[in-house]
């Protein structure tokens, strides 16, 4: 999801500048943030990890873990450095699912509010990010109606 944009930049071919992209990230790097959750969000009890389960989750935390950087740089000033390098400290303490499941009653309680109060603030930058576009496409529908229906110069009474 990361790679090459279509018509993007010219050395690396990813055109960070453009919204849309910018957008397209985020989104995939907040449903993956979403999914990480989900391996651990609803508890152990009485659960069993599985070989299989481990190396999902770390496939994810290693892919979270090499996009960070550049989440972080495309979500910009929206999202507030402490939450950025919260993001990652999750990603530092959740070595892996046992190690998570192995976390004591308060060590666990506040890694899910931690992993919440970091989602919320992330959704909202991506809510920012949406919004400018949103804001964007209205003011161009604007010049491209000026530009369609010209206001005539107010007729003066006086001959």
């Amino acid at each position: 999801m990361f790679g090459k944009a279509k018509g993007g930049g010219k050395k690396a071919g990813v055109n960070f500048r453009n919204l849309d992209y910018r957008i397209q990230l985020c989104t995939a790097y907040t449903n993956d943030w979403r999914q990480f959750f989900d391996f651990f969000g609803e508890g152990f009890e009485g659960r069993r990890i599985t070989q299989q389960e481990e190396e999902k989750f770390h496939v994810l935390l290693v892919d979270l873990a090499n996009k960070h950087y550049v989440y972080t740089e495309l979500i910009n000033n929206h999202l507030e450095p402490k939450y950025k390098k919260a993001i990652f400290d999750i990603l530092c303490d959740c070595i892996s699912l046992s190690h998570v499941k192995n976390l004591s009653v308060s060590e666990y309680s506040r890694l899910i509010q931690r992993w919440h109060e970091v989602f919320i603030y992330m959704n909202k930058a991506l809510g920012i990010l949406v919004s400018q576009k949103a804001e964007i496409e209205a003011n161009q529908k604007t010049k491209e109606s000026m530009k369609k229906h010209p206001k005539k110069a107010p007729e003066s009474g006086k001959e």
